[in-house]
């Protein structure tokens, strides 16, 4: 039994120092599509996710989808009263220039 529970306990270290210690492989890979991005909180956020969809569109679909892109933002903007869009745009993870 205490061999059973030393086996038991040994998993959940591993498991635990796994969870805390993780480095994302998408983090990694995703420097091959962005290298001037800089990952500053580790997380995924809306930039980083389009990024990537527009990795997987042809040439066309890519800049419609900029373009849309940069219209929502446009017509939020206009939208906007009480908080500036670079700070939206900041916490969406877009990079600040």
């Amino acid at each position: 039994m205490v061999y059973l529970n030393k086996r038991i306990e040994k998993k959940l270290v591993s498991i635990s120092n796994r969870l805390y210690t993780f480095h994302s492989k998408f983090f990694i890979s995703f420097k091959l599509i962005d290298k001037a991005y800089n990952i500053t909180d580790k997380s995924t956020n809306l930039y980083i996710v389009m990024k990537c969809m527009e990795r997987l569109l042809d040439d066309k679909k890519k800049e419609q989808f900029i373009n849309q892109v940069n219209n929502e933002i446009n017509e939020l903007d206009k939208n906007l009263n009480v908080i500036n869009i670079k700070i939206i745009l900041k916490i969406m993870g877009f990079p600040t220039e």
